[in-house]
């Protein structure tokens, strides 16, 4: 079988990594003199903030703890845009390259960087828990892939007619849900690749985040390139799911137990009661357009990416 992608390990000189504990109401962290934020997302005890930025050709990856900058890693390369995550044990960082057939992962510890390369048309969606499984989408030539790292076995893969322009996978990693460029919902058993269950939500798919698994919960959040927001129940058809409608088209969609926070073309961030289906708090934003929205772990912090500022607000009453 023809190996979808190799792996190679490359060294770079560290400049520095840093981290941040939020503790104001409204914090705002300008970037104006290095480049572009791309991404912003807390860790799992709310402790560090992750960021990344896009300077003229290259990506730093930075993070904040304590209330300053702690470290920063470059890496020097042709950069487009990405997003960069912990992993599960938050010992390394991942940096997804949108629109690109790379994905790298750096050590935190020895700054070591490693990276996977995709076939040419390969997009990283993400790696499962134990990180020796990578799933990856092939829009060109409309399938979803995951593939043991080790072995470049492949270990799952769907198609259908149209391109996969998201997909994820399940808290269990039992199943993978995929959306289409034509608003189409799939969820697949990943063992058996069997189709579980479609739905059409008639609009075109704008974002690599527009389908989610909910965690501890068995629904789906859906959103796309209209004025709704979807929360399916899991095995429940889209005739039933909760609707949450917004005034112009929704650029992107977080859960948190029990709120959702959204952000529309209307340059506004609304947090969402799930249960009432009402909006408890409205953020106005001076951008139209942000790279990423986050919650914190807690629920009590959202953070927001756009042009060359991170905003972290605060959600509580």
């Amino acid at each position: 079988m023809k190996k979808l992608y190799v792996f190679f390990l490359l060294l770079f000189n560290v400049h520095t990594v840093f981290l941040m504990e939020v503790k104001h109401q409204h914090t705002s962290l300008s970037f104006k003199q290095v480049g572009e934020v791309q991404s912003a997302c807390f860790n799992k005890d709310d402790t560090e903030l992750l960021i990344l930025i896009k300077t003229k050709n290259n990506f730093i990856v930075s993070t904040f703890k304590n209330d300053e900058l702690a470290t920063e890693i470059e890496i020097d390369r042709n950069c487009f845009k990405g997003i960069a995550s912990y992993n599960a044990s938050e010992n390394k960082i991942i940096i997804q390259h949108l629109f690109s057939n790379k994905v790298s992962v750096v050590d935190r510890k020895s700054h070591e960087i490693s990276e996977y390369l995709l076939p040419e048309d390969g997009e990283f969606v993400c790696f499962n828990k134990t990180e020796t499984e990578l799933l990856m989408r092939l829009p060109y030539a409309k399938c979803v892939l995951m593939q043991d790292i080790n072995t470049n076995k492949v270990l799952f893969s769907a198609s259908y007619s149209d391109p996969f322009v998201a997909a994820c996978l399940n808290e269990n990693e039992t199943e993978i849900a995929t959306v289409t460029c034509n608003g189409r919902l799939h969820i697949w058993d990943k063992k058996t690749a069997k189709e579980l269950l479609t739905e059409g939500y008639g609009f075109c798919g704008i974002t690599e985040k527009s389908v989610s698994f909910c965690p501890q919960a068995q629904q789906l959040l859906i959103y796309g390139a209209s004025p709704l927001v979807w929360l399916q129940d899991r095995y429940m058809s889209k005739n039933v799911a909760k609707t949450f409608r917004h005034p112009a088209t929704v650029m992107c969609a977080r859960r948190n137990g029990d709120r959702i926070c959204t952000m529309a073309c209307d340059q506004k961030i609304r947090i969402w009661d799930i249960k009432n289906k009402e909006i408890i708090k409205t953020i106005p934003l001076e951008s139209l357009w942000i790279n990423s929205l986050e919650w914190s772990s807690d629920g009590t912090k959202i953070v927001a990416g756009f042009g060359t500022t991170v905003a972290i607000w605060s959600c509580e009453d």
